[in-house]
């Protein structure tokens, strides 16, 4: 690989700079804050990817499930809700799922951040850039950066009167509405008004509601007040809200199995799963539509102050934000879950207070503190249906088909537990009555008991019971176990609530300094200590008395406790765990730059990552509360960063390990949160720019990324979803089963959702004026073909693209005029996959958006 990378390298150089003597047009010079201070992009001795203002509006981006196509090393993913997402930085990814878990991708808007999914799901509001840092970002960022940080700047109030109405018209009857206001209050105070409001109908039927899923509408509203309180002092007030009420999002069925034939027998409409994962079914029937209610308000104060000696920043933060939703997760028209509710309250307030040098100097430094408070509750409950015993009874019966002719049903189970019950003599006389009937003596036991237990409850057996108002009593055996039967998955139960509640407080203190050795080397080093304190309760009520059966110990029935969804739950605080949990990391950076011209810079650098420790915030099979252990980041990234006339290139050759990086993985009964030991990413990527002429430009952008889970002996064995799939399924993901790894050992396998190799090339023409004259701009991308979940293979369920999309636009005077488009060849493929719930054999996966196009009429004043 080294071979590749270095010709690769050479190349590239070779070509821009041969280039660079025909390019006529200036590149603007790129400004970053990558380092908590103004620098250039060429002048910053890191991987970072800018997009700017001017690429959202010419290549229609709405959102940052868009944004994700301009960058390859970036990718954003919706999974079962509109707030279930993943950042991924080179490759790592987490943070969906369980409100415990933060993303190891830090998000920052205007310097303070955000914390969770559900506060960055507004389209991307009136922005400057976005910048997306690569590798462990914790020595200035703190803790949950041990991926990377996505540092999203807006445009600030400029004093100036202005004004700005955008209208958007599209296919699936998108609307989307944007506008802005903006001048001077005083002398010394200015203003700035935003909002934008999108609508767009799902792209998915349902046709058991006959509604339109995986919709979008959102809305967004953002105020800005900015004083000079003097010539060195100036305060930035920013007050937002944000909001969505949609249905999403559809879950397609990858592959079925004879338990899914059980819900499909129980369903009034039925899809067929899928039969090219390249040329989807845009069809589901549920009976339940996936809702989801997002609200978010924000204040954020921004000062800065010249002081002479060094400029002062502080940020302070406070947000909340709310989410309710539901999900058919039968995903189906059956009903044997009736009802799934969630709800999440988060209330964040974080202050950053921060002193830097002044830039000019030999020596420059940043030093500074954060400190945040989180504070979470989290709600949530699944209730069974009218037909989930009857699906039970079904699947039950296949999983336990070898034991007995036509399998063992609730019935026989119900029978066996209530003659484990009560006096031994009924279970002899049970056994005795079917070796009667022709049963073979030798048979275990209990199945002989289970076999005749019907003879005695025609024969109207009566069986002496502890009475409730005391002494005993006779019952008819029949009229016991049907009692416990009704009790298995019965209507109404499963689990009734979950309550959690989650507290996090985290201080850090950070330095950075940078030192010109000579005028061309120049060394910077940072560290930061961080410590984060978690205060953690749980509350859950179940009713499940399939849960509690002593499944686990029964070499006949332990394949049965994955169905045990719900068994009793040990609330926290208690005796063993006290709900707490106290980390601390110190990460440090260290980076070597050397200019070998003016223009031209050669750097490396070694950094470390931080995330803390965590403690789940959803239920957990295991009856009580679940962790995982917080990651430990190092990389070792070389890079070449050039500019020209016309243009720049900047190659950057990576080595990141994560220690114990956080996995939160659906297995079919519930989420398994674990910790994959080591996981290590290396790569490269490459970003430039290159004007052709003074009105024609081409981008370019790639990563190439080889991943490999280096030791990940806890890895998802889906055995019971494996045995019970098709065969000729079953044939696709041999590679992954739990014989081959040895019953969840990944090592040496490459982690799910990361391409081989992901690349951007677009062209812009540009002709006439900024007043009058236009554009045009056609922009491919492309990821290779890779797997989609950890247990399966890229052969049983994978995702590959190969989008185009393209814009042309008008300006006339004020008034500009666009036409777009979004994955114009209407490519379709899965973003994601996952064992469908509580159905071994079975698949699902979630669908990317089809081909979007539209007209944009938007007036300045």
């Amino acid at each position: 690989m080294v071979t590749k990378i270095n010709w690769i390298k050479t190349t590239v150089i070779s070509i821009c700079i041969g280039a660079a003597g025909i390019a006529t047009a200036d590149i603007e010079e790129i400004i970053v804050t990558a380092l908590k201070r103004e620098t250039t992009l060429q002048d910053t001795p890191l991987s970072v990817s800018v997009v700017s203002a001017e690429t959202v509006e010419q290549s229609a981006i709405v959102d940052l499930l868009d944004l994700a196509n301009s960058v390859p090393s970036f990718k954003y993913t919706q999974l079962q809700q509109s707030a279930q997402t993943n950042f991924w930085v080179r490759g790592f990814t987490n943070g969906a799922n369980d409100p415990g878990i933060s993303p190891s991708v830090a998000f920052y808007v205007d310097g303070a951040p955000r914390m969770r999914s559900i506060n960055v799901l507004s389209d991307l509001p009136d922005i400057e850039r976005v910048e997306i840092l690569k590798g462990p970002q914790s020595t200035l960022f703190g803790k949950n950066a041990s991926v990377g940080v996505i540092n999203m700047t807006t445009k600030a109030p400029t004093g100036e009167s202005e004004g700005m109405l955008e209208m958007s018209l599209g296919n699936y009857s998108a609307t989307t509405i944007k506008g802005m206001l903006g001048g001077q209050i005083s002398d010394n105070n200015s203003y700035r008004l935003a909002f934008s409001r999108n609508k767009r109908d799902g792209f998915i039927d349902n046709i058991f509601n006959d509604t339109k899923l995986n919709e979008k509408d959102r809305w967004a509203v953002r105020g800005q007040l900015l004083s000079e309180l003097s010539d060195e002092t100036s305060v930035r007030l920013i007050l937002e809200a944000d909001g969505l009420d949609e249905l999403c999002c559809a879950q397609t069925q990858i592959t079925k199995s004879g338990v899914s034939l059980i819900t499909d027998s129980l369903a009034t409409d039925v899809v067929p799963a899928i039969t090219d994962k390249y040329d989807l079914d845009r069809r589901v029937a549920f009976n339940i539509d996936p809702t989801n209610k997002i609200d978010n308000v924000g204040t954020t104060v921004i000062v800065q102050s010249d002081l002479g000696y060094a400029t002062f920043d502080g940020v302070l933060s406070v947000r909340s934000g709310e989410m309710k939703a539901n999900t058919d997760v039968d995903q189906s028209t059956a009903d044997w879950i009736k009802q799934q509710n969630l709800e999440y309250n988060f209330d964040v307030s974080s202050l950053e207070l921060r002193l830097s040098s002044d830039s000019n100097e030999r020596v420059t430094w940043t030093t500074g503190l954060f400190y945040s408070s989180e504070d979470m509750e989290v709600y949530r409950d699944l209730i069974y249906g009218p037909d989930m015993a009857p699906f039970m009874d079904g699947n039950i019966r296949g999983l336990t088909g070898s034991i007995a002719p036509g399998g063992l049903g609730l019935n026989a189970l119900a029978t066996a537990v209530t003659l484990g019950g009560i006096d031994p003599s009924v279970s002899f006389a049970a056994a005795g009555a079917a070796i009667t009937g022709g049963a073979d003596p030798t048979t275990n036991p209990t199945l002989l008991a289970v076999a005749g237990a019907p003879a005695l409850i025609a024969q109207g057996y009566l069986v002496t019971v502890p009475s409730p108002a005391g002494g005993t009593m006779d019952l008819p055996l029949g009229t016991l176990i049907a009692g416990q039967q009704a009790s298995y998955f019965a209507d109404g139960t499963g689990d009734l609530g979950e309550n959690f509640d989650q507290k996090n407080e985290t201080f850090s203190i950070y330095a950075n300094v940078d030192i010109d050795l000579t005028e061309q080397l120049h060394l910077g080093v940072g560290f930061n200590y961080t410590e984060n304190s978690i205060e953690s309760s749980g509350v859950v009520d179940t009713v499940d008395p399939f849960g509690d059966l002593p499944f686990a110990g029964n070499p006949l029935l332990s394949g049965l406790t994955a169905f045990q969804f719900f068994p009793s739950y040990t609330s926290f605080p208690n005796a063993e765990h006290d709900g707490t949990s106290d980390d601390n990391g110190f990460t440090h950076t260290i980076k070597l730059s050397y200019d070998l011209s003016e223009n031209m810079m050669l750097y490396v650098s070694h950094s470390t990552g931080f995330k803390p420790k965590i403690l789940s915030m959803i239920y957990s099979g295991d009856g009580g509360i679940t962790d995982a252990l917080g990651e430990d980041s190092t990389s070792v990234e070389g890079g070449f960063k050039t500019s020209f006339e016309g243009g720049f290139l900047n190659i950057a050759i990576f080595d990141q390990l994560i220690e114990n990086f956080q996995i939160n993985q659906f297995v079919g009964g519930g989420f398994r949160l674990a910790n994959a030991e080591e996981e290590r990413h290396r790569g490269i990527e490459v970003d430039g720019v290159l004007a052709l002429s003074e009105n024609q430009i081409i981008g370019f952008s790639a990563a190439k990324i080889d991943a490999e889970y280096e030791t990940y002996t806890g890895g998802p064995c889906l055995g019971a979803w494996y045995l019970a799939a098709v065969p000729s399924f079953q044939a696709l993901t041999t590679e992954t089963s739990c014989p081959a790894t040895n019953n969840g050992d990944f090592s040496g396998f490459r982690p799910a959702g990361v391409p081989e190799l992901a690349a951007n090339l677009n062209f812009t023409i540009n002709w006439g004026s900024p007043e009058r004259g236009g554009y045009a701009r056609l922009e491919y991308y492309y990821e290779s073909e890779h797997s989609l979940t950890d247990g399966l293979t890229k052969a049983a369920a994978s995702r590959k693209q190969s989008d185009l999309n393209a814009s042309i636009g008008f300006n006339m005077a004020t008034t500009s005029i666009r036409l777009w488009g979004r994955n114009l060849t209407d490519n379709s493929y899965l973003l994601s996959a996952a064992a469908t719930p509580a159905t071994p054999g079975g698949f699902f996966g979630y669908q990317n958006m089809p081909r979007t196009y539209g007209l944009t009429v938007s007036k300045t004043f």
